[in-house]
């Protein structure tokens, strides 16, 4: 969690969340894991937003999760609420959306995501915002990285 002082009184707040990995494990299930984290993070969330709407806030990271799972879902908040935080759809330039592989499974995925709040929503230009890719990508890591450009915050 962190706030970033940017210029002309401008403030993001950004939460970085990595939850429980794929791996099982012998402590308990892996789904029942992440979800419990998601349930932790969605009320440290809630106090932010409900003391400050106007938070301009992004929450991003590796939810090892896919969108439609209860642990993305529960990290968003109730759709429609003034504290839900909508994904910011983001492609690379072949129009992909798959964050993470998986060479064993020889599986694509999105596991990695960009939440905005209500307030942040407006600045996020779509157009420039992307998930980067280029040759050698799987050199530095099984995740290609999100791009958030943000404009606009006082206009």
């Amino acid at each position: 969690d962190v706030t970033l002082d940017l210029p002309d009184d401008y403030q993001l707040r950004c939460l970085g969340l990595h939850l429980k990995s794929k791996q099982p494990v012998p402590e308990g299930d892996q789904n029942l894991m992440r979800l419990n984290e998601a349930r932790l993070v969605r009320k440290y969330i809630d106090d932010i937003l409900q003391t400050a709407p106007e938070t301009n806030l992004l929450v991003t990271g590796d939810l090892n999760a896919l969108r439609n799972q209860p642990a993305v879902r529960t990290i968003q908040g109730p759709y429609g609420e003034d504290t839900y935080l909508k994904a910011i759809r983001l492609k690379d330039t072949d129009g992909q959306t798959w964050t993470h592989f998986w060479d064993d499974a020889d599986a694509y995925s999105r596991f990695d995501f960009a939440l905005a709040s209500k307030a942040l929503r407006r600045e996020v230009d779509p157009d420039k915002s992307r998930i980067h890719h280029w040759a050698d990508w799987e050199k530095a890591s099984d995740h290609r990285p999100l791009v958030i450009l943000l404009e606009g915050a006082d206009e």
